[in-house]
Parts: C-alpha cells; sequence; structure tokens
C-alpha cells in the first residue's frame, strides 16, 4: 500500500507535467508560424505605411525618408520596388528589383498564374498575399497594390526563415520537454516518498487506535532522523 500511494502520487506529478509539456510543444507546432506570419504581416504593412505617407508628402529626395525607409528595410529583411506612371523605376531598395518590376507587370496586367499566389488580406489600395517564387522556390509574404499618390508598388519579406525557425524551436522544446521530463521525474519521485511516509505512519497509527492501543502516537520517522542527526 505504501509503494502504490507513492507511485499514484508520482505517477499524477508527472502525468500533469508531460501533458503541460506536450501541450506547449503542440501549440508551437500548430500555431507558431501562423503567429510569425502575422507578425509579419503586421510588420511590412507598417513600412507600407512609412511608404505611403513619405511618397505621398513628396519626400522622396529627402536624405531622412531615404535612411527610414532603408533603416527598416534591412531590419526587416523587406524589398521593396514602386513604379512611377510611365512604367519606370522610382523607388527600389534591391538593386535585382527587376524581379519585384516583373512581378508587379503580371499583378497589373493579371497575367499571373492562378496559383501564383494566396491572398491573406484584400484592403483599400493593397493586397497582402503570400507567393512563392518558382525559381527559388522560396515564399514571401507580398503587399501589392497603388499607392496615394497613383503609383503601382510592391513589397516583400521572405517566410522561409519562420518556417526554419518553427522547426529548430519545436526541436529545442522536444529536448528540452525530454530532460525536463527525467530530471523532474527523479525530483517528483524523491518527494513523494518524503510526502508519503507520514501519510502511511498517520494510517498505521489510525489502524492501531481502531484496535484499543492508546499507547500509539504519532513520530514522524522524518523527526526522528533529524534528532539523531543532531546528537
Amino acid at each position: 500500500m505504501k509503494h502504490s500511494i507513492r507511485r499514484q502520487m508520482a505517477g499524477c506529478f508527472i502525468g500533469v507535467m508531460a501533458a503541460t509539456l506536450f501541450c506547449c510543444y503542440l501549440v508551437n507546432q500548430f500555431f507558431l508560424e501562423s503567429y510569425y506570419v502575422e507578425n509579419k504581416k503586421k510588420t511590412i504593412v507598417g513600412a507600407y505605411l512609412v511608404l505611403n505617407k513619405g511618397v505621398s508628402q513628396g519626400r522622396i529626395e529627402e536624405q531622412e525618408f531615404i535612411s527610414e525607409l532603408d533603416q527598416i528595410c534591412v531590419t526587416d529583411n523587406i524589398s521593396i520596388f514602386v513604379m512611377d506612371t510611365s512604367g519606370n523605376p522610382r523607388i527600389y531598395t534591391n538593386r535585382d528589383y527587376k524581379t519585384l518590376q516583373r512581378k508587379l507587370y503580371s499583378y497589373i496586367f493579371e497575367i499571373e498564374p492562378p496559383d501564383a499566389a494566396r491572398v491573406l488580406e484584400q484592403e483599400d489600395g493593397y493586397v497582402i498575399r503570400e507567393s512563392r517564387d518558382y525559381l527559388t522556390q522560396e515564399d514571401y509574404i507580398e503587399v501589392i497594390g497603388t499607392l496615394d499618390s497613383g503609383e503601382p508598388f510592391i513589397m516583400r519579406t521572405a517566410v522561409e526563415s519562420i518556417r526554419e525557425s518553427v522547426e529548430l524551436s519545436n526541436r529545442f522544446i522536444a529536448y528540452i520537454s525530454i530532460s525536463g521530463i527525467l530530471v523532474s521525474s527523479l525530483l517528483i519521485w524523491w518527494l513523494s516518498r518524503r510526502i508519503s511516509r507520514p501519510m502511511m505512519e498517520l494510517a498505521e497509527l489510525s489502524q492501531r487506535m481502531t484496535e484499543l492501543d492508546f499507547n500509539a502516537k504519532f513520530i514522524s520517522r522524518q523527526d526522528n532522523e533529524i534528532g539523531l542527526l543532531g546528537r
């Protein structure tokens, strides 16, 4: 009976801990990528607002605006291409802007393949979508449309690094969870032994009292061990 109580207590604690860690792993597995994508969407929309406001205010030639835009693009890994109404490049943050230019042309003239992009959000003046570059096989979050000044634009940021981060995070959580369960199991087994011992002593005392043993009294073995150490 003593060992049964100890096993039940240890099994209960270990089961709750393992279930909690497993739930954390599942949440990380199924929702972390969506969370990253949502943050990417907010980031690229924030960059769009800065671009749209600056162009509308005619700040394209201002060094402060150019520096702000460059800082956003470098920090958040965003590529920008803006085309004037004549079809010539007006603003671009990537030397290889022709890829974005072709993509913008395809969007404007509606010559993209049906599966070229998946629309995530549709707003006034722009669309947020997820697309794949079939040459590099990389996925991107894009904002594409027309600025308030009437100029077509496209902005995009890679999401491949997000998926790699999710996989790495899942692997790290799995390693930590397994290590945590092993270490915690040993600690829980030791604690359950310390907790179950006085309970068993009380159960034994209760049994003796039901048998009318009036000399029975509770003396914790832990107290005995402390007393022996004090001597």
